[in-house]
């Protein structure tokens, strides 16, 4: 938590020096869903949750920062006629994102397209937790309603594991963002 914590509060300092420089838009967000896990027969579906900060550099280009939360259910499998449950754990992610397209408070739908890289954290009871490296992408649709927006963005996570093989998961959430600095919204 404590790398976290750095790299938002070091995100946001950029950020705010960029926007009085440059006049950029600054946007804070939260958001919550559910996490799919797909062809994983040792987690079910269950929730996610996050937070993001965005920098608007110029029109339909920004980043974010992100930190994501993806909770996977418990799974049974059929062990000599016995159902077994397993506990999903939880996948804790932060990174850094490229925005593609608006990003912005202004009244009416804009959409974006984000992608980028982070890092994942895999906790589960029983094995040892793991730090991977990973990469997540999907399309967003954000309505404005003043500096207040509404977003629902689906996301694939796609997580790199060792001897080449990975573990995959769709996000699919909704929340909302607050957008303010001096410039116009991106």
């Amino acid at each position: 938590m404590k790398r976290i914590s750095v790299f938002v509060i070091s995100f946001l300092l950029v950020a705010g020096v960029a926007s009085e420089v440059l006049g950029s838009k600054i946007g804070l967000g939260g958001f919550v869903g559910t996490n799919i896990p797909v062809a994983q027969e040792d987690a079910g579906t269950s929730s996610l949750f996050g937070f993001k900060a965005r920098l608007g550099l110029v029109p339909l280009l920004g980043f974010e920062v992100f930190y994501t939360k993806l909770s996977q259910g418990e799974s049974s499998a059929e062990v000599w006629d016995d159902d077994q449950s397993m506990e999903g754990g939880s996948i804790n992610s932060f990174g850094l994102n490229l925005i593609l397209g608006s990003m912005s408070c202004d009244q009416g739908v804009h959409f974006h397209f984000a992608g980028g890289i982070g890092s994942y954290s895999l906790s589960k009871k029983g094995p040892p937790d793991q730090s991977r490296f990973g990469f997540n992408f999907g399309p967003g649709l954000e309505i404005g309603l003043g500096k207040l927006s509404a977003e629902i963005s689906p996301k694939i996570h796609i997580i790199t594991l060792d001897g080449g093989g990975s573990r995959k998961n769709i996000g699919i959430s909704g929340g909302l963002n607050y957008y303010f600095g001096l410039g116009e919204a991106y």
